[in-house]
């Protein structure tokens, strides 16, 4: 049985590059392809349906989609839609949006626990085609049913949670899986599926079945790449987020002194960091978030999240394309007898 894998479309890819890397990644045996909803730059349904007619098998995921951005008749819509142009392929991340960009956006997040827990009630039963009356909190619906354009029959739609702490046991009680944010350590994965556990035990349900997804930045080494080549992107990848998303890489569990005496930078541009600062991101403690490295050396570092409660890698290319990640894992991730079993075509 191959290993599931997963592929993250990074937002900075154009369109034409997401399709081009969709389509190798289905040919290569990727279990799946995740767009993220990026406010006010990029639609994360809109992409998928351009990807759904060139593509028969792969599945289609949809996150980290920011639940305050959508009306549930907009969401439910999208679903729908998605489903007719990918049947039974289609995967939603939904997530709270956090605080600051909410704000930004001129939008409020009350009680965003509860808001989840109604709205993804809300969803499985118009996915359903259940007529839907809900007085709840934070949501309110009036005698509704979705009324499908060609299918007539209830969707299938695997739904995550992303977010952090409280999330996670909510996933487990709700939901079909957590999709775990990018650069933590396995140590943070382990925590987070415990937490995840909790919500299993609570709501009494089959933990075999429950998804956790993990995005993991990759830098592989090519034939025309250096060691260093592959070691420099994950770097400057590591040190923007210290620099720009401090707050996140600490609970991510990155070293506190590291962020602590990385924000005399802050102000700073990329291109005008001293050597000072790079040095401090040794190639040790950048490999606790980033596998980098030869293809065997990557491999080896996402089984380490796997190893930490992971059971779906998802794959966050730092090369310039997709082909280099996709290539390492075009049969998964395991070594030895078993890579060799999968490559014999199981």
């Amino acid at each position: 049985m191959r290993d599931a894998v997963g592929l993250f479309l990074p937002h900075h890819w154009t369109l034409l590059e997401c399709l081009s890397a969709v389509k190798y990644a289905e040919a290569r045996g990727i279990d799946s392809v995740w767009q993220a909803e990026v406010a006010f730059s990029r639609d994360p349904f809109l992409t998928m349906a351009s990807y759904a007619p060139a593509t028969r098998r792969i599945g289609l995921g949809a996150g980290v989609v920011h639940l305050p951005t959508r009306s549930l008749a907009a969401l439910s819509a999208a679903l729908m839609t998605l489903d007719d142009l990918a049947p039974r392929r289609v995967r939603c991340a939904l997530g709270p949006w956090n605080d600051q960009e909410a704000a930004r956006a001129g939008m409020v997040r009350p009680k965003p626990l509860l808001a989840m827990r109604e709205a993804l009630s809300a969803l499985r039963r118009l996915l359903a085609l259940e007529r839907v009356t809900m007085g709840g909190e934070t949501l309110q619906l009036v005698d509704v049913q979705a009324q499908p354009c060609e299918r007539p029959e209830a969707r299938a739609v695997s739904f995550l949670l992303a977010g952090t702490g409280a999330f996670h046991a909510l996933a487990g009680e709700i939901a079909d899986g957590i999709l775990l944010n990018a650069m933590v350590t396995p140590a943070y994965t382990a925590h987070a599926a415990e937490e995840a556990g909790v919500g299993l035990r609570k709501a009494r349900r089959d933990s075999t079945r429950f998804e956790v997804a993990q995005l993991i930045l990759c830098s592989v080494q090519t034939e025309r790449d250096s060691e260093a080549a592959a070691f420099q992107r994950a770097q400057q990848a590591v040190l923007q987020a210290v620099l720009q998303r401090p707050d996140w890489m600490r609970a991510n569990g990155f070293p506190q002194e590291v962020l602590a005496e990385c924000q005399q930078w802050s102000q700073v541009g990329l291109g005008e960091l001293p050597e000072a600062a790079y040095k401090l991101l040794t190639p040790d403690l950048v490999r606790q978030v980033v596998a980098f490295g030869t293809e065997a050396q990557v491999r080896q570092r996402v089984r380490d999240y796997v190893a930490a409660g992971a059971t779906l890698p998802v794959l966050v290319p730092l090369n310039a394309d997709a082909r280099p990640v996709v290539d390492a894992f075009s049969q998964g991730y395991r070594e030895g007898f078993l890579r060799g079993w999968n490559e014999g075509g199981a």
